[in-house]
C-alpha cells in the first residue's frame, strides 16, 4: 500500500524548475518536483519520470541511475555546465549528472515519499493511534535523530507537525504505526533494535515529547523567515503529510484541554492561536492560498484547510437554546479557496477582499469580534472592527459542517469572508433589523 501511495504522490507533483532547492520552500514540496539547478522542463521531466518508476519496479539507486544517465546524456546534459541564477544573474558552473546529485534527487525524493505514504496509512488506521520514531540504517546518525529513537506519541500529536521524516539530507529516519497494546508492550520491555553491528539489543521506550529548542532560519533566496527545530535541517521542518492536518491537531488539543482544564480551556486555546508557531504556519497558508495557480500548480490548494479558532462556550450555549446542538464541533475552519475563487475577485471589485497582509486579522476577528446569529440561516457572524469605517466580517456555518479532506473530522467552516464599510454595518446589524441578534 505504502509504495502506491508513495507513487500517487509523486505523479500527482507538478514539475517546477529551480535553480536552488531555497527557490522551492517547505510546503510548496508538497505539489511541486524540483531539482536545484536544473532548469529545462524536459530534463526536469525526465528525472521525475525516473522518480515514478524507481518508486514503482522498486528499484535502488543504481538501478535508477543507469535508467536516467543514457537519456540526460543523449540530450547534452553530461559533464560541466553554465547555466545563470535568475535571481542574481551570475553564471554557475554545475555537473549535474554527478553521483553525489544523482543519489541526492533519488533518495530525497524516494523517502520524502514514502513517508508521505507511511503518515497517511497511519492516519487512515483506527487500531493504530500512535506513531514510533525510529532512526534508519545511516553509519552515523545525528545527535537529535538519536535521542528521538523510541520516542512513541499519539499521531495527533504536535511533534509530527515538523519532525515527521525525513529531517534532512540524507536522514534515513522512519516512523511505525503501533497499537495501544504494542506501546504497553515497548514500555514494560522496551524496543527491540540493531545499529548495524548487527546484534539486536533493546531500547527505552519514550513517551513524553521532548522540550524542541527553535532556531529561526532566513532563507535569504525568497525571504522567508522559519522556526527551525534544532536536529532538522531547514527545509525539512514540515510534514508533507500533516500539512492538511493542523484544524485536526487544534481540534484535538482543544477536546483534550477542555476534559483537563473545563475552565481553563479557551484561555489555552486562545494563547496557541496567539504563539509564534501557529502565526508562522498561518502567515505560510494565507500567503500560500493567495498564491494559488491552477496551471502552475503553486500556491496553497482551494480545499485545504486551516484552524482559525473556535466558537466559545457562551455562544456554543446560546445555539443549544436555539435548539442547534455542535456538540464538540466548536473548531473553525477556513478553506484557502475563500481567499482566492471567484467570490473573492467579486468582493475584489467593490474593495472588500482581503489582501495578503491582512490575514492578522482573521484569528482577532474570531478572538474579539463582536458575534451576531442570523435568524434565517443559523449563520454566526463575526465583526471586528479594523480601522475607522472598516469592518472585518466572517460568516461561520453551524449547521453544514464539512469533513476536512483526508480526515474524518467535521467542523464548522467558514461560509464568506470580507470587508464592510460603516454605513453596511449600520443598515445590516441595526436593532430593528430583527434577522440579526447580537449574542456577544
Amino acid at each position: 500500500m505504502i509504495p502506491d501511495k508513495a507513487l500517487e504522490y509523486i505523479k500527482k507533483k507538478k514539475l517546477k524548475p529551480a535553480f536552488s532547492y531555497k527557490d522551492v520552500w517547505n510546503e510548496e514540496h508538497i505539489t511541486s518536483f524540483t531539482a536545484a539547478k536544473v532548469m529545462q522542463l524536459d530534463i526536469l521531466k525526465d528525472m521525475k519520470d525516473a522518480v515514478e518508476k524507481a518508486i514503482e519496479n522498486g528499484e535502488t539507486l543504481e538501478q535508477f541511475k543507469k535508467n536516467l544517465l543514457p537519456t540526460l546524456y543523449a540530450k547534452g546534459w553530461t559533464g560541466r555546465q553554465l547555466i545563470e541564477d535568475p535571481i542574481t544573474k551570475e553564471i554557475k558552473e554545475v555537473y549535474i549528472d554527478t553521483p553525489h546529485r544523482l543519489k541526492t534527487i533519488y533518495e530525497t525524493n524516494l523517502r520524502s515519499a514514502y513517508m508521505k505514504g507511511r503518515f497517511d496509512r497511519a492516519y487512515s488506521s483506527e487500531t493504530h493511534p500512535y506513531l514510533m520514531y525510529r532512526v534508519g540504517p545511516s553509519k552515523v546518525h545525528r545527535k537529535e535523530h538519536l535521542e528521538w529513537d523510541g520516542l512513541i506519541l499519539d499521531k495527533n500529536d504536535p511533534f509530527w507537525l515538523s519532525h515527521n521524516p525525513p529531517n534532512g539530507w540524507g536522514c534515513k529516519c522512519y516512523t511505525v504505526a503501533i497499537s495501544k497494546a504494542r506501546k504497553e508492550k515497548y514500555e514494560k520491555e522496551g524496543i527491540p533494535t540493531a545499529y548495524g553491528d548487527g546484534q539486536t539489543k533493546k531500547i527505552k521506550a519514550k513517551t513524553k515529547r521532548p522540550e524542541i529548542e527553535y532556531t529561526n532560519y532566513i532563507n535569504k533566496r525568497n525571504g522567508n523567515i522559519s522556526k527551525v527545530p534544532k536536529g532538522i535541517d531547514p527545509a525539512f521542518n514540515f510534514n508533507q503529510g500533516n500539512y492538511n492536518r493542523d484544524l485536526v491537531l487544534f481540534n484535538d488539543f482543544i477536546k483534550k484541554s477542555k476534559e483537563k482544564f473545563p475552565d481553563r480551556y479557551e484561555k489555552i486555546a486562545e494563547t496557541i492561536l496567539r504563539n509564534e508557531i501557529k502565526k508562522e504556519q498561518f502567515e505560510s497558508f494565507i500567503k500560500g492560498a493567495f498564491d494559488y495557480d491552477k496551471e502552475k500548480n503553486t500556491g496553497i490548494q482551494p480545499h485545504n484547510i486551516t484552524a482559525i479558532g473556535f466558537i466559545d462556550s457562551f455562544i456554543k450555549d446560546y445555539l443549544k437554546r436555539k435548539n442547534i446542538d455542535i456538540k464538540e464541533s466548536i473548531t473553525i475552519g477556513l478553506e484557502a479557496r475563500l481567499l482566492n475563487s471567484i467570490k473573492a475577485e467579486r468582493h475584489a471589485k467593490k474593495n472588500e477582499a482581503l489582501k495578503p497582509e491582512d490575514g492578522e486579522h482573521i484569528i482577532n476577528c474570531i478572538l474579539y469580534g463582536d458575534a451576531y446569529f442570523q435568524t434565517d440561516n443559523k449563520y454566526i457572524i463575526y465583526l471586528y472592527e479594523i480601522e475607522k469605517n472598516k469592518y472585518l466580517q466572517i460568516s461561520i456555518d453551524t449547521l453544514n459542517t464539512s469533513a476536512s479532506r483526508g480526515t474524518s473530522l467535521k467542523t464548522p467552516l467558514t461560509r464568506n469572508i470580507q470587508f464592510i464599510n460603516e454605513n453596511q454595518k449600520k443598515n445590516k446589524y441595526n436593532a430593528n433589523n430583527k434577522k440579526w441578534i447580537k449574542i456577544r
